[in-house]
């Protein structure tokens, strides 16, 4: 294998590709609703990580936390993920916020 295999090898077809064959969220969920096991676990394995993240982040500072921004296409647009990441920390996400499009809330 070339340097430029490997290369593309590890940036474009790992992550959610490299689990399930979806590289965006929105067809990792339609596959989903599909019935795909792998997509499933690729959902998992995100937001496990998500969470692995968030926790080391929280151990850094001490478990304070003033705010959880969700941005990008995922954070925006998937409220299901913020819910799951939010609620494995206790945290409560106003429901009005997040189903809110402008955030105008």
């Amino acid at each position: 294998m070339s340097v430029s295999d490997l290369s593309d090898l590890l940036n474009k077809k790992s992550g959610l590709k490299g689990l399930c064959g979806y590289p965006d969220m929105r067809s990792i969920n339609h596959a989903i609703h599909d019935g795909d096991p792998y997509a499933r676990l690729a959902r998992k394995v995100f937001i496990a990580r998500v969470r692995k993240y968030l926790g080391s982040y929280l151990v850094q500072l001490g478990g304070k936390l003033d705010a959880l921004v969700f941005t990008g296409g995922i954070g925006e647009n998937d409220v299901t993920i913020r819910q799951e990441v939010a609620w494995a920390f206790a945290l409560s996400i106003s429901f009005a916020r997040a189903l809110c499009p402008d955030w105008s809330i």
